[in-house]
């Protein structure tokens, strides 16, 4: 999500949230992704594995995502 907006990519990747048998690689980035130098985190052989709420608001849209590796790229 960004600035509240949702990402058709993201929504697509966990609206499955129960298919455990989805794995791939994420990178989330932390700033623009056209700034070369924003960093860059990648989730390896990652998938959704659960829905969870932490938050006192029972965020809906709230998931956990699990991975084997990660990585910080710059």
């Amino acid at each position: 999500m960004r600035g509240g907006v949702r990402n058709p990519a993201t929504t697509a990747s966990v609206e499955n949230v129960e298919n455990t048998d989805t794995h791939q690689d994420v990178v989330l980035i932390d700033g623009d992704p056209d700034d070369t130098n924003s960093r860059r985190v990648r989730l390896i052989d990652a998938w959704a594995s659960t829905t969870y709420h932490l938050d006192e608001d029972d965020d809906p849209d709230a998931f956990a995502n699990s991975f084997t590796d990660i990585t910080v790229e710059k």
